[in-house]
């Protein structure tokens, strides 16, 4: 399979249906193996590919992929005492808004994976997620995920003051 370009948009409603996923939570691995993350660490969710979600040609289909990233970031988020859920109680909610997903290899039924996820830029508007999905020691897909923060109305807004200290484990040290 070739690298591509292609990119995906997902919707903060697409969360559902992402039961049977095996999350790892709060895992992390060294950043010589990660290649990024605050004291040396990345948050990791370990899934195993399952028989419905591959292609006509027994390989996952691209857009799982971006399901993949979505949980890794759902359960990286979990991992900082951050949950959407409590974030939505309080009036705000992380939304997507732009998507850069290179594939390089396949993940077939029965693979287990692992997603590397952390901040590789955190500002007031806007943070960028970076994040490598893997098989073994392979990778299999890098994506950068945009994404900001807003009201339960869909409305940007400043994040909560709170917010930023709590991802910090997450921000990228490296250039």
């Amino acid at each position: 399979m070739e690298p591509s370009d292609q990119s995906v948009a997902l919707a903060a409603d697409d969360l559902d249906g992402l039961n049977g996923y095996v999350i790892d939570h709060g895992a992390t691995v060294p950043a010589g193996q990660a290649g990024y993350g605050v004291e040396g660490m990345a948050h990791t969710t370990t899934i195993d590919v399952r028989f419905a979600e591959l292609d006509p040609y027994g390989h996952v289909n691209h857009a799982v992929y971006v399901t993949y990233l979505e949980v890794a970031r759902t359960e990286a988020l979990q991992a900082c005492e951050v949950p959407l859920e409590v974030m939505a109680a309080k009036g705000y909610q992380i939304v997507v808004t732009g998507l850069d997903v290179r594939y390089r290899r396949a993940a077939t039924a029965g693979d287990r994976l692992t997603v590397e996820t952390s901040l590789a830029e955190l500002r007031r508007a806007k943070g960028t997620w970076r994040q490598r999905i893997l098989r073994g020691d392979e990778v299999l897909v890098t994506a950068d995920v945009t994404a900001g923060v807003t009201d339960t109305q869909g409305r940007p807004t400043r994040p909560p003051d709170w917010l930023f200290p709590a991802l910090e484990r997450l921000v990228d040290m490296e250039p």
